[in-house]
């Protein structure tokens, strides 16, 4: 799977070249990357980090769960990620995993 870093996707996005359906979705998930309280090199580093911090697969579900639990006053800047990457989810079959929403985005990257 090709790993790009967070720089090359936004200019990706600059350059449009993900599908236009997908464009929503990556620009969300940068911005939920962004959000994350460690900057991140890649969307797979991020995938990682969220699945480290909810204890669990990254299901839509397994993050909704686990953002009920969350101390805000402690982790404000992890909440603020995970709810603005809950909504991605919307435009994906649901139980769908992170990982596999990375590996969508990625594909439908327009061929250069």
């Amino acid at each position: 799977m090709i790993n790009y870093s967070i720089s090359k996707i936004e200019e990706m996005v600059d350059k449009e070249e993900f599908s236009t359906e997908m464009i929503p979705v990556v620009e969300t998930l940068l911005s939920a990357v962004n959000d994350w309280s460690n900057p991140l090199d890649n969307f797979n580093d991020y995938e990682i980090a969220v699945q480290h911090f909810i204890k669990n697969i990254t299901t839509k579900n397994n993050i909704e769960s686990a953002l009920k639990n969350v101390n805000v006053s402690s982790y404000a800047w992890e909440a603020e990620s995970l709810s603005s990457l809950i909504k991605i989810y919307d435009y994906f079959e649901e139980g769908i995993t992170l990982k596999e929403i990375i590996d969508k985005i990625i594909q439908t990257q327009s061929p250069i």
